[in-house]
């Protein structure tokens, strides 16, 4: 090999280890941002809809009791709400003006959660 094939190779390994340190020294990498908030809030919230629909199904199949599927559909509504909730505060503190808690309902209506419900059913025939 020639010197200038060795520069090459020393100059392409230099810059490959440049882009594989950048992510351990930048800040963003230092603490939970709000991207990683907000996708752990996703998360929550879809996991709380697919329990949902696996619920109603089951309880449509006569798989669940009217008493044990009232208590876990609760549950699974307020643990979806709670996941909106954060959302929406999360995307409120990276506005100028964020809403107050007292104008965000306190858990999902009936008519939020059919259409979200209604998506997710659209989104697994898919």
């Amino acid at each position: 090999m020639d010197l200038g094939s060795l520069l090459l190779i020393v100059a392409l390994m230099v810059l490959v280890a440049l882009v594989v340190a950048r992510p351990l020294v930048t800040e963003e990498q230092l603490g939970p941002g709000r991207d990683s908030q907000a996708s752990h809030w996703l998360a929550e919230r879809e996991q709380a809809l697919d329990a949902l629909l696996e619920l109603d199904f089951d309880h449509s199949m006569n798989k669940v009791p009217d008493e044990v599927y009232a208590a876990q559909r609760a549950r699974l509504v307020a643990q979806a709400g709670a996941a909106m909730q954060s959302l929406d505060r999360l995307e409120g503190a990276g506005a100028d003006a964020p809403a107050s808690d007292a104008a965000r309902p306190a858990t999902l209506n009936d008519t939020q959660l059919d259409k979200l419900l209604a998506a997710r059913r659209k989104a697994r025939r898919k």
